[in-house]
């Protein structure tokens, strides 16, 4: 998933498919024992701007580096951003990445509605594949510094 050398890259989290079968596909993952972010969140509560200023760089860094790629991850959500050891983020969970090739038009919605931007709720048949990465990245600055604020509606009027 990573081109060699990118600064990018590390904040994806890398996996090697060790082996599959009919049936299975047996994946190795990088460890993050930091968790996820939203148990993280649940646990300790509202993290310091400071930390959340950093996971936001990174993030939009991952976002920006899958686009340059033409990918768009279409499921960004605190449960999919781990925390490894040096409080680093960590993207994971690739199930609805999909090639964002102009034109290309989405016939079906993926990842979570409290996530999502307000174009994927409203039309269907669209081709905004990188927007809702988009989207997604800047509801989850806004989650970890104020958890309580987590349905989509209530942050839209908060903004």
């Amino acid at each position: 998933m990573c081109v060699s050398g990118s600064d990018s890259c590390a904040l994806l989290l890398l996996f090697v498919v060790v082996r599959q079968d009919r049936q299975r596909v047996y994946m190795v993952l990088e460890y993050a024992d930091g968790g996820d972010a939203l148990k993280h969140i649940q646990a300790s509560g509202a993290i310091t701007e400071e930390r959340a200023r950093m996971w936001t760089c990174q993030i939009a860094s991952a976002v920006r580096y899958m686009h340059e790629l033409d990918i768009a991850h279409r499921d960004l959500k605190l449960e999919n951003l781990l925390i490894d050891a040096s409080d680093n983020i960590k993207i994971c969970d690739f199930g609805f990445v999909r090639e964002a090739t102009p034109g290309d038009l989405s016939q079906t919605y993926c990842g979570s509605k409290s996530y999502a931007a307000p174009e994927i709720l409203q039309v269907s048949g669209t081709s905004w594949f990188l927007l809702c990465d988009a989207t997604q990245s800047a509801v989850l600055p806004w989650q970890v510094v104020c958890p309580s604020v987590c349905d989509i509606e209530v942050l839209c009027r908060v903004i």
